[in-house]
C-alpha cells in the first residue's frame, strides 16, 4: 500500500500591481491540497498556473506473530 511522505501545490501568477509571485505550500493530506486549490482558483487574482505534487511511500506492512 502506498502512502502520500509529502504534498506540496506550487503556485504562481501575477497580482493586481503586476507583480510576479510563486509560492510553494506543504499539506498533510491530499484533501487539504484540493480545498486549497478550489479556494485559490475562486479567490486568487492573477493566477496562471498551480501544481500539485505528491511524493509516494510505501507502507510497511506489520504482521503479528
Amino acid at each position: 500500500m502506498m502512502i502520500p511522505k509529502s504534498i506540496i501545490v506550487k503556485y504562481s501568477g501575477h497580482d493586481k500591481r503586476g507583480v510576479y509571485y510563486s509560492h510553494e505550500l506543504n499539506f498533510l493530506t491530499e484533501r487539504d491540497a484540493d480545498l486549497f486549490i478550489l479556494d485559490i482558483k475562486m479567490l486568487m487574482f492573477g493566477l496562471q498556473s498551480y501544481t500539485k505534487i505528491i511524493t509516494w511511500v510505501k507502507k510497511e506492512e506489520i504482521t503479528n506473530e
